[in-house]
């Protein structure tokens, strides 16, 4: 599993800014932009966090990819498996290899007995990594985070989405409530921890 941030649209002095603008003006400074941007997440004024956004590469498994692509104010561009060949089974995840594996020899057998692509991926399993470009605002990653690293989520979708938290909070440091991670970046070993939120 991966996670990298691929582009970055505005910034927090955008946000305070755009905010300004429903105030009818005031002073910008960097100190006053972080007040703000904090003062306007305690009060739950989302729209303001809507003028920035990130645009992320993930790779995962289908599932945890299915899972994040539910989000309506999100947009996606997922690698096709009706154009492009599945990834080799290195980019698969250790546990999920020998039935990937498995899958793959039928893909290619199909492929070989005259199969279209879109037909033969049919016999690939959740677990086939999948690669999407990921445009988020940053109003709409506060609710994913919410939902996303709670305990309840999928472990995978966790560690994918508490990466993503941490890159987005090194960019837009005052822009999202404080978690406490359940795992190590994509390393799967369980915290003794639950979510708290500031």
């Amino acid at each position: 599993m991966k996670v990298e941030v691929f582009r970055v649209y505005g910034n927090e002095t955008d946000i305070a800014e755009f905010a300004r603008k429903s105030r009818n003006g005031g002073v910008s400074t960097v100190e006053r932009n972080a007040n703000l941007c904090k003062s306007l997440l305690v009060a739950e004024h989302g729209t303001p966090f809507e003028i920035a956004s990130i645009v992320w590469d993930i790779t995962a498994p289908r599932d945890v990819a299915d899972q994040l692509l539910r989000y309506r104010h999100t947009t996606p561009n997922v690698m096709s498996l009706r154009v492009c060949a599945p990834p080799p089974v290195e980019e698969c995840e250790p546990c999920e290899r020998g039935w990937y594996q498995t899958c793959l020899n039928e893909y290619e057998r199909r492929i070989a007995v005259g199969y279209s692509r879109e037909e033969a991926r049919k016999c690939l399993p959740l677990s086939t990594p999948t690669r999407f470009y990921w445009s988020t605002n940053i109003r709409e990653l506060e609710h994913i985070f919410e939902q996303r690293i709670a305990l309840a989520a999928q472990s995978d979708t966790r560690r994918i989405v508490e990466q993503m938290h941490r890159e987005a909070t090194k960019l837009f440091p005052n822009c999202f409530h404080s978690v406490v991670y359940h795992y190590e970046p994509l390393s799967g070993d369980l915290l003794e921890s639950n979510v708290s939120r500031d």
